[in-house]
């Protein structure tokens, strides 16, 4: 018994088998939802199919959802009511201190002076030679 004709499912009609071919059909899917196929030996392909349904009923609006704070509390209230949480955790162990070392001290000290407004000032001195310096306004 040898397989010589099949019935195409979107038409409905009998088409002829193609035997020992071999042939990939390949489906793809338009943005209308039109599926359609193409295949690598040139044979017929089955006809395209619109497969996407129509378009249903929109939902229920939702319920909208509020939330407040009272100091580290959240209360969140929505249809089914209201839930609250503290999102303070208990207090953890104490630290150890930190001392600052010179190369903290003096990056903090450049950050500082390099955030303050100046002005470039010109002193003449005693001998009669002058010195430029930055003086910090403020």
């Amino acid at each position: 018994m040898s397989l010589t004709k099949y019935r195409d499912p979107v038409t409905g009609e009998w088409k002829p088998v193609a035997m020992g071919v071999g042939a990939t059909f390949t489906p793809s899917v338009s943005e209308d939802g039109t599926l359609s196929w193409s295949n690598d030996r040139d044979l017929p392909n089955p006809a395209p199919v619109v497969i996407k349904g129509t378009d249903g009923t929109d939902g229920d609006d939702g319920v909208s959802c509020t939330h407040s704070w009272n100091g580290t509390v959240l209360s969140v209230t929505s249809a089914s009511g209201t839930s609250s949480a503290d999102l303070k955790g208990s207090k953890g162990d104490k630290g150890d201190a930190y001392t600052l070392n010179d190369t903290d001290k003096n990056t903090i000290a450049a950050a500082v002076k390099a955030s303050l407004p100046t002005e470039s000032w010109t002193f003449e001195l005693e001998d009669g030679s002058t010195v430029t310096k930055a003086v910090y306004i403020g």
